[in-house]
């Protein structure tokens, strides 16, 4: 059985078939592998789905969370890209990916299989001092890795703390309403956020604030421990929790603990995790542990390579003349084109350095080049706003397709998933248009419009029909090729994005700008990795190494830098271009290519 995820439209299909609701025509799925099952939980500015990941077949379950943008996506995209910080902790779910669709946001996290603190309520009855004890001992360390990381969870209550069923472990989850705190936005007035029973009044103003997870953490210990919801265990006429009389018996001390975090004055509250540890260890005497073992996520702990100091060395020049204005390498790394000024395309063995090819046909210089994955096409664009596919086995043009309407900055070739006997080259351009056009028959397939500004540049994921897409303004939208839609959008560079690279294996995403800078993110989710400084000007474009946890960047600085994966750190920087790098590519061997806009090809060998 699925559910549409819209708000206004809760009917349930018991076919597992569909992909469109029958009553609202929307998408049941998220791109073609979350689906919503059943309708868990609604708040008043979202909806919670038990759902299912149908590309995974043992613990294929998931959570859903679908938001209204009342914030603003941009504001969304980078919180959701600083809470990957989050997936360094064990004890909060892993959050998977989002979605953005039609003006609302999709949150994908991990199950967790376990009992929350409400059922724990329910079933077995109040809480004593001795379980809230462990509660708050076990509970803070996860508040002060959040505040120690500017984040503020905003939605603590005892539904969102839950003993994981494999090992008791206490879990905070639902990390969807996060905020990432700074200095200017703790000060603004935002969107009310959380649960009312829970929240403090700054909270429900829309200032949340550090001290206001703490309040939210007391309010839920007095619940758990007398049984009765929050708002029957305050007086709104006089301002004062009556929880005490109510619940077992409590020693003086927890009692002064919880009367502090449930202060409604934020100046008579506790300000801080630490303050609150200072009086539970002077409590807990000689059983009080050690503040926050920091316990790293079983899905951030991958198997790393041995340690590696990779350098390259010089090996040849060769020439375009001219000037070069595009390169692309074929899958094998043995033929290499360039596209010039001059109009004309050449292709390069490798092995001896020689022009083995040129290619004519084209008016005006080129503006870039692909080659499909079997390496037997290339495609070409120009500033005569034409598209050419060209027989890389006899070096002979196949066709031209239909003038573009603007120039074309960038070219991707990859397999149809919706025919996957069939091809499709991909075109983006000044117009801020993708083409997808079937390479068999040279016909337009299906337009993307979502940017409304020049494209500059596109990546392709090597195994999953993912297509990365980067605009003058900074933005850098994620496309599913199969089902023909804008997954998500990463948050913005300072300018103009002009190099993308995707490294499947880490489902990772690296964007070069105008800016000068490298930001490595996660591909599902944005989530931030590293922003890598260094270059002078801005990035002309970027290449993951195949075998070696390296990304190159290549700058309008005329320089050429490697960077470690595993620290962000500069491995070696490259220096013989006296103009603008125009583009860098790897060959299977890790050996770099790096052209310029003055026609000379560099050729870097790898050796350890």
């Amino acid at each position: 059985m699925s559910y549409c995820l819209t708000s206004a439209c809760p009917k349930p299909f018991n076919s597992d078939s569909f992909k469109f609701c029958q009553a609202c025509g929307s998408r049941l799925l998220l791109g073609d592998r979350y689906r919503a099952l059943q309708p868990i939980g609604t708040g008043q500015a979202s909806r919670t789905f038990l759902g299912i990941d149908s590309q995974r077949i043992v613990n294929n379950r998931c959570i859903i969370k679908a938001f209204s943008a009342r914030r603003g996506l941009e504001a969304f995209r980078v919180e959701a890209e600083r809470l990957e910080q989050v997936r360094q902790h064990s004890q909060f779910p892993d959050l998977l990916a989002y979605f953005e669709r039609e003006e609302k946001i999709y949150l994908v996290q991990e199950f967790v299989d376990g009992v929350s603190l409400r059922q724990a309520l329910q079933t077995q009855g109040a809480f004593t001092e001795e379980h809230i004890r462990q509660v708050l001992v076990e509970a803070l360390p996860l508040l002060k890795f959040l505040h120690d990381r500017q984040i503020i969870h905003r939605d603590l209550k005892p539904s969102n703390l839950m003993r994981r069923r494999s090992d008791d472990v206490l879990m905070l989850v639902d990390i969807g309403s996060a905020k990432y705190a700074t200095e200017t936005n703790l000060n603004k007035t935002g969107t009310l956020v959380g649960s009312a029973e829970y929240a403090p009044l700054e909270q429900l103003m829309g200032r949340a604030i550090f001290a206001s997870d703490l309040y939210s953490l007391g309010v839920t210990c007095v619940h758990l421990l007398t049984g009765l919801p929050p708002f029957e265990l305050f007086n709104f006429t006089d301002g004062r929790w009556l929880w005490r009389s109510v619940s077992g018996p409590v020693s003086p001390a927890l009692e002064a603990i919880l009367n502090r975090l449930v202060e409604r004055d934020v100046r008579q509250r506790y300000g801080s995790v630490d303050e609150v540890w200072t009086d539970l260890k002077r409590y807990l005497g000689d059983r009080a542990p050690s503040l926050i073992p920091i316990l790293i996520s079983p899905h951030c702990e991958t198997s790393q390579p041995e340690p590696i100091a990779p350098t390259w060395m010089h090996d040849r020049e060769l020439t375009h003349e001219g000037g070069i204005n595009a390169m692309t390498l074929t899958p094998d790394g043995r033929l290499l084109a360039t596209g010039g000024n001059d109009a004309r395309i050449c292709l390069w063995d490798l092995a001896s350095g020689l022009c083995v090819y040129t290619l004519e046909g084209h008016e005006l210089a080129i503006s870039a080049l692909a080659i499909s994955a079997d390496g037997r096409t290339l495609a070409s664009s120009s500033w005569d706003q034409t598209l050419r596919l060209w027989d890389l086995r006899s070096a002979t043009p196949r066709q031209q397709l239909q003038a573009t309407q603007r120039e074309v900055t960038a070219l991707a070739i990859a397999p149809d998933p919706q025919s996957p006997e069939q091809s499709m080259l991909i075109s983006a351009g000044r117009d801020a248009v993708l083409n997808l056009w079937n390479i068999a028959t040279g016909k337009a397939i299906v337009q993307f419009k979502d940017h409304a500004t020049a494209i500059e540049a596109i990546a392709l994921s090597p195994h999953q029909p993912f297509l990365a897409s980067g605009d003058a303004e900074g933005r850098v939208n994620i496309w599913h090729l199969g089902t023909r839609e804008r997954l998500r959008t990463l948050s913005k560079h300072q300018a103009s994005v002009n190099a993308i690279a995707i490294l499947a294996d880490r489902e990772a995403i690296a964007t070069g700008s105008a800016d000068t800078t490298v930001r490595l993110r996660q591909l599902n989710t944005g989530g931030g990795l590293q922003v890598l400084k260094g270059h002078l000007l801005p990035i002309a474009d970027l290449a993951f190494a195949p075998n070696l946890p390296c990304v190159a960047s290549g700058s309008y600085d005329g320089s050429v830098r490697v960077w470690s994966l595993e620290t962000g750190d500069c491995i070696q920087t490259l220096q013989r271009h006296q103009h603008p790098i125009v583009a860098i590519a790897f060959t299977t061997q890790n050996a770099l290519i790096s052209t310029s806009r003055d026609g000379t090809i560099h050729v870097w060998r790898c050796s350890f």
